[in-house]
């Protein structure tokens, strides 16, 4: 996500989850889903009004944007500028990571593998491998359990 799990609302950088990462936010819509609420507009189609772009993650303070008496206080352009300057820093770092990873990655070659876990008659957690190039089988433990 681009929010940098902060509440998107201008100057608010209420975290939106606790120290069990427990999500304590809200997702309010930026054009409302339900007939009759704020900014609804019916033109929209559900998968347009579900889209992560119509989303504002909030604290649980800042969700009077999705109250339907709060139409004329937050109108859809004043949201979305206001999700954007919350996310820009967040997409800006993201954008920089994702460049990187690529130009770091660049030259690797991909070789496609299928693991299948399975328990062998012993109880003990058995990975098979099989390349899907040249078919050959490679049976061991599982990395990391305790057989």
């Amino acid at each position: 996500m681009l929010n940098g799990s902060e509440c998107a609302w201008k100057g608010c950088h209420q975290r939106l989850l606790d120290e069990d990462r427990a999500w304590t936010g809200e997702i309010a819509h930026i054009v409302g889903a339900e007939t009759g609420s704020a900014s609804h507009d019916p033109t929209w189609k559900p998968e347009k009004l579900r889209d992560i772009g119509n989303l504002a993650l909030l604290c649980l303070h800042h969700t009077k944007i999705d109250h339907r008496d709060s139409r004329s206080n937050y109108p859809v352009e004043f949201l979305r500028k206001m999700k954007e300057r919350h996310e820009a820093p967040f997409r800006r770092a993201y954008q920089g990571f994702e460049e990187e990873f690529l130009n770091i990655t660049a030259g690797n070659v991909v070789t496609p593998w299928t693991i299948l876990l399975a328990v062998n008659g012993a109880g003990a957690s058995v990975a098979r491998v099989a390349d899907h190039d040249d078919g050959a089988d490679q049976s061991g433990p599982v990395p990391g359990s305790r057989d």
